[in-house]
């Protein structure tokens, strides 16, 4: 699996390509997900994340939730990178009483305190939705590959 501890600096010839590489083909061996999705939010590292689970056989497609809060060149981008590359583009929207502008109408604009509650609304009830959708079997397991920032 991975060559570092996650608490520990990483050596000097790391590569991150290998090793990421690496930790999927191992949770994918591991886990024997039924399929296999990158969530591309339309930022450099998740799209990074997205070409490393591309090359993979056990690959099924790209996951975009367009929260309602971003920038419409984000979701085109996600979109013409996945048109360019062949890639298969799911996309969820939050329904419609969960969305952002609904919820500012009823409780106001959220603080920090706030974060866990939006990212339930906004992101997670979709990937639920996802999981959902793309189980074939009640125990079978659908992997969501995702791009962690790692600290050098």
């Amino acid at each position: 699996m991975s060559r570092f501890d996650l608490l520990n600096p990483r050596p000097d010839d790391w590569d991150a390509e290998v090793d990421a590489w690496a930790i999927l083909t191992s949770a994918i061996a591991e886990y024997k997900p039924s399929s296999v999705w990158a969530l591309f939010s339309g930022g450099h590292d998740s799209e990074v994340a997205t070409h490393i689970a591309a090359r993979h056989p056990a690959f099924s497609g790209v996951v975009h939730i367009a929260t309602g809060i971003g920038i419409k060149e984000t979701r085109r981008h996600v979109y013409e990178t996945c048109k360019a590359f062949g890639w298969p583009l799911v996309i969820y929207r939050p329904r419609a009483d969960n969305r952002y502008h609904a919820f500012v109408l009823e409780h106001g604009f959220p603080g920090p305190a706030q974060h866990n509650r939006m990212y339930q609304r906004l992101k997670e009830r979709s990937l639920a939705r996802h999981i959902a959708q793309f189980k074939t079997r009640r125990h079978d397991r659908v992997a969501l590959c995702v791009c962690r920032p790692t600290i050098r």
